[in-house]
């Protein structure tokens, strides 16, 4: 008897500098490792609130996450337990208000495909 079985490959931090308010890409699943984004952190270092998109996207679609939450001044906003997975193509992306405002630091966890065991 065969069992399928998908197991975390790798885990990935990655860091970004909000420098433009557009989308700013953090992660693009692929067909070999899928992501699932286990944990976020969005630190607000400037002087004033400043709005955060967080949302994922199959390249024509866009499904928000969390649409225009404020981060207050010198405030960091940490996201868990989500557990959104981002398959082959998907992209999660984040947006701020404000120009240099807001630093993302994301963890993803990159799942394989299925193997037989």
């Amino acid at each position: 008897m065969s069992v399928n079985i998908p197991f975390i490959a790798n885990v990935k931090t990655i860091c970004k500098d909000l420098t433009v308010t557009t989308a700013v890409n953090v992660y693009t699943g692929t067909a070999n490792l899928r992501g699932s984004l286990d944990s976020m952190s969005v630190c607000n270092d400037s002087g004033g609130s400043v709005n955060f998109t967080l949302q994922m996207t199959d390249g024509t679609n866009v499904y928000k996450i969390y649409d225009v939450f404020p981060i207050a001044s010198k405030v960091t906003l940490f996201i868990k337990e989500h557990n959104v997975q981002l398959p082959d193509g998907w992209t999660l992306q984040v947006i701020a208000s404000g120009a240099n405002a807001l630093h993302v630091v994301a963890v993803i966890a990159e799942v394989s495909p299925v193997r037989s065991q």
